[in-house]
């Protein structure tokens, strides 16, 4: 079976140059949503983990 990301050269390039961390605090406002969502990510870490 095919792999979307092995055999995708442009995303493999997104992910090595793209500050993921940065686009996730954009993604979720700052964050905040964690206070009010138990399954909203914390912080930078928490949502590149998941």
């Amino acid at each position: 079976m095919a792999n979307f990301y092995t055999d995708n050269e442009d995303i493999q390039f997104l992910f090595e140059y793209m500050d993921v961390a940065r686009l996730a605090e954009i993604i979720e406002e700052g964050f905040g949503f964690h206070q009010e969502f138990d399954f909203a990510p914390e912080n930078a870490a928490d949502a590149v983990d998941n």
